[in-house]
């Protein structure tokens, strides 16, 4: 732990580009080859700008220069080669448990984007295809 003068500040872009992603893989049913097998993750990828562009305009903040180059496909999709190589658990069980658990919190979260974008006239289309390929949620 780090303290941090703004820790939701800090927080806001890589929670953008995260949730993008994440809903690209529960729509990919968690499956890591299916997501960046398809169209999802070129999908994401747009999303997560899209949910940044938002986030800049609604906070008055740049987007920071690091978190343009996370939000592309190739470096997700390579952080998460390494990461199953490393993360002494399966990720796709890992994130498929631990992400339906809060799954409400990430469709409130990617709602959030969406009008936010809309409110400041930034594109959001990406994101809403991205909440239009989630299954139906029960319960």
């Amino acid at each position: 732990a780090k303290k941090h003068r703004d820790a939701h500040a800090f927080a806001l872009f890589p929670s953008a580009i995260l949730h993008a992603y994440l809903v690209a893989l529960e729509a990919s049913e968690w499956k890591f080859r299916s997501l960046f097998g398809g169209s999802l993750s070129k999908l994401a990828a747009q999303g997560s700008r899209e949910a940044l562009g938002a986030l800049s305009a609604s906070t008055k903040r740049r987007i920071p220069i690091t978190m343009r180059l996370v939000a592309r496909k190739t470096t997700i999709r390579t952080a998460m080669w390494f990461a199953r190589r490393v993360v002494p658990l399966p990720l796709e069980t890992y994130f498929a448990a631990h992400f339906t658990k809060v799954g409400d919190q990430t469709r409130e979260l990617m709602s959030t984007f969406i009008a936010l974008g809309k409110k400041h006239g930034t594109p959001v289309d990406a994101l809403q295809e991205l909440v239009n390929a989630l299954p139906e949620t029960t319960g």
